[in-house]
């Protein structure tokens, strides 16, 4: 007698070429399908990147949220940058009035992690200045924006 074991999963299927379509809900039998016309797999994680608050005055920090779509597995870590920043010594992302860490780690059991994104004021004399601010995780990509306001003092 041969012993069988069935398994329910759900999935985001990303399809190749010539690979025949999933819709929700369907049943495949893998035993009977050739090994070359599979369907191929991909287990994605990150679900969304936000930033709080997202205007904020000059010289004030920032909180970032990574979250996940399901809690890790394992401890998973996901690389932080800011558009037009440059990487320095400890894994720290500076651009022109922000500072970012490099990677912020989800810890096993959790679905998210913060970080906080320090910022100053920019070289420029422009009012404000918008800063994006990108998660990657393999081939995943996420992003978020906020903004920083100078005050501006007028004489009497």
């Amino acid at each position: 007698m041969k012993n069988h074991l069935r398994m329910t999963f759900t999935v985001v299927v990303l399809l190749a070429s010539g690979l025949p379509a999933i819709s929700q809900g369907q049943t495949i039998d893998l035993t009977k399908t050739p090994v070359d016309t599979r369907p191929k797999v991909t287990l994605l994680w990150l679900g969304s990147l936000t930033v709080a608050p997202t205007t904020v005055a000059a010289g004030s920090s920032v909180t970032g949220t990574v979250t996940l779509l399901r809690p890790a597995v394992s401890n998973l870590t996901v690389a932080i940058s800011i558009d037009g920043a440059t990487a320095i010594e400890g894994n720290i992302y500076i651009a022109d009035g922000a500072i970012s860490p490099g990677s912020v780690t989800v810890p096993a059991g959790s679905d998210k992690a913060t970080f906080t994104i320090t910022t100053s004021k920019p070289k420029s004399t422009a009012g404000s200045k918008t800063f994006k601010v990108n998660g990657a995780y393999g081939t995943e990509r996420v992003s978020a924006s906020f903004t920083t306001t100078q005050l501006t003092l007028h004489k009497p």
